[in-house]
């Protein structure tokens, strides 16, 4: 086995507390309709996955899901429906980033959209004055809505071995969703589970990675 150089981290679920749930009962009360992400049509599908590789502005995004509402709720509304799954991010989470950055090259692979980040990026300047999330954690942040690919796809695992100069036999992505885990182990980059919102330190020791 390689030795390992490079940690590549999933945002929400890993570094960023969610709750799919909580944007589910949201969205279903604000479009008064149901609304289950693991029950959505094709097309519906289609619609978050276009969203979150960039190919939809949040204006269209927000338009489609007023289409596919009972009656037309406002866009405030929407947004803060979306946006209800994001929770927090817990200072020794980020402590820990930049302890595991003086012994790997740490980067940052999210599978997200504008509306998310901007919601993020207010939450970190807000809570803890950081302005350079991107650069102050990681060596890169590649966010899926602006390099127009999204995982489990095995492109985005390629791009980011080639953009970042890393060879994926040395790294490791970690993500809280099996079936990004298993695109990144089809692309050949090794992959663990994490156990979503779970302490970061705590597993790391528990998987011999410190």
């Amino acid at each position: 086995m390689s030795e390992l150089k490079n940690i590549i981290f999933d945002f929400g679920g890993v570094l960023l507390d969610l709750d799919y749930h909580e944007t589910e009962r949201q969205l279903t009360k604000v479009m008064r309709r149901d609304l289950n992400f693991k029950s959505l049509s094709e097309e519906e599908k289609d619609v978050f996955y276009n969203y979150e590789k960039g190919e939809l502005s949040d204006e269209l995004f927000l338009w489609q899901l007023q289409h596919w509402s009972v009656g037309v709720p406002t866009p405030r509304d929407l947004i803060d429906a979306w946006n209800g799954m994001l929770l927090d991010i817990k200072k020794e989470k980020l402590d820990f980033i930049l302890e595991l950055s003086h012994k790997y090259k740490v980067y940052l692979l999210s599978n997200t959209n504008s509306l998310h980040i901007k919601f993020v990026m207010r939450l970190l300047k807000e809570k803890y004055e950081i302005n350079d999330f991107d650069t102050r954690y990681f060596e890169k942040a590649y966010y899926s809505h602006l390099v127009g690919m999204r995982k489990p796809d095995k492109e985005i695992f390629d791009f980011i071995a080639l953009d970042a100069n890393i060879k994926k036999e040395e790294s490791v992505f970690i993500d809280d969703l099996e079936e990004n885990v298993k695109g990144a182990q089809l692309a050949g980059m090794p992959s663990m589970h994490f156990p979503a919102n779970e302490n970061l330190a705590s597993w790391f020791n528990d998987n011999g990675l410190m």
